[in-house]
């Protein structure tokens, strides 16, 4: 089994999605850290996923966290997942 990828989701008001944007961008710099949303038109609130593929990019989380907390509501949730198939 490989190693576990990281993945962390929390909400984002849509009022603050291009700030939250730029705030990610400048923390993951070149690293490769992925960042998702969920494709729910209808939500008020925008639900981002960042994937964290390698250790090296799990090493860059809290510093992301910290990048984007003004902008967070509530929570962030992070689950690890390890690849059965490659």
């Amino acid at each position: 089994m490989s190693a576990a990828e990281l993945y962390v989701y929390y909400r984002i008001m849509p009022a603050h999605a291009e700030a939250a944007r730029a705030a990610f961008q400048r923390a993951r710099g070149a690293s490769g850290v992925r960042l998702l949303q969920r494709s729910d038109a209808a939500a008020e609130a925008l639900t981002w996923m960042e994937v964290y593929a390698t250790p090296e990019q799990q090493a860059l989380e809290p510093g992301i966290a910290a990048a984007l907390a003004a902008f967070v509501q509530g929570e962030r949730h992070s689950e690890r997942f390890a690849a059965l198939l490659a």
